[in-house]
């Protein structure tokens, strides 16, 4: 008995594999493939948006949900269930297998390992310092005249996650003036 407590003990203190967080395949072409994963206990939510780098912009898109068995799940895109997603967590990393989804541009030239980026994903974010400056490149050099003041409401797009440090942002005031550029993930919350 006192075995099987242990045993129960044990499989509690393991950490659940599969996290939530931001992931990218980058193809020998330049393609790249960034996917957004939200793991809720046995439910797994998965999206992606896939770029072809071709002169045309042919992208692709997948949005579905699945279960969780062990560290692999079998995700069913919500629109067409016959375009199938297989992940399997290993560590930092997702193996990805696509299947059917050709309507979608998401072909197997998707699948493969994708590496962790950052635990964020895509959402609606606030800006949290008293002021947010844009930059003109991922870099702290290169700071924008234009800003965003504390508590400004931006939308984070999938396909703008750069890293675990920077995001792209596109921000329509009031008045219909876009400012764009990068900010730092550290001045949004949620």
């Amino acid at each position: 008995m006192k075995v099987l407590i242990s045993i129960f003990f044990i499989f509690l203190c393991v950490p659940v594999i599969g996290q939530t967080g931001t992931y990218r395949l980058v193809t020998a072409t330049g393609a790249s493939s960034t996917m957004v994963i939200r793991s809720m206990q046995s439910t797994v939510v998965a999206d992606v948006f896939a770029w072809w780098n071709i002169p045309s912009g042919t992208h692709g898109t997948f949005s579905g949900k699945g279960t969780r068995f062990g560290n692999s799940s079998i995700i069913k895109e919500k629109d067409d269930p016959s375009c199938t997603l297989k992940l399997t967590f290993v560590e930092k990393q997702l193996k990805v297998q696509f299947s059917g989804c050709n309507r979608q541009n998401l072909t197997d030239d998707f699948s493969g390992n994708y590496n962790q980026l950052t635990l964020r994903t895509h959402g609606t974010y606030r800006t949290r310092p008293a002021k947010t400056y844009f930059h003109k490149y991922p870099r702290l050099t290169k700071t924008r005249k234009n800003y965003l003041r504390k508590g400004t409401q931006v939308q984070v797009d999938i396909e703008n996650i750069v890293d675990d440090r920077w995001v792209y942002v596109n921000y329509r005031d009031n008045m219909g003036k876009v400012s764009s550029g990068y900010i730092l993930w550290s001045d949004l919350g949620q």
